[in-house]
């Protein structure tokens, strides 16, 4: 039975859990309505983006330029969320 669900795509979670991104995101590419990014470090998640590391960095910027729906920053604190948006706009201006 196809209940023609769509897909919550965290992807930080992707990474704490070592899930090849882009092999998930072409998977369910058509199916994703929402991503929920976060940074990832030293097994840690919903860290600030800035302590990404640059490969992750790099297939996350990739994904975002293909995706259209909604990104949810999943970060607990305002610190991290101002860390983030200043991460993302410096990181977004270079690619």
């Amino acid at each position: 039975m196809d209940f023609n669900l769509s897909v919550c795509m965290d992807l930080g979670h992707l990474i704490i859990y070592g899930f090849n991104m882009k092999k998930i995101f072409a998977r369910y590419h058509d199916k994703t309505s929402i991503i929920h990014l976060h940074g990832a470090n030293d097994g840690r998640d919903h860290q600030a983006l800035d302590l990404l590391s640059r490969s992750d960095l790099k297939t996350i910027l990739d994904i975002l330029k293909r995706f259209n729906g909604v990104v949810s920053l999943e970060v607990f604190s305002y610190a991290q969320l101002i860390a983030s948006l200043n991460f993302l706009d410096k990181v977004w201006m270079k690619t």
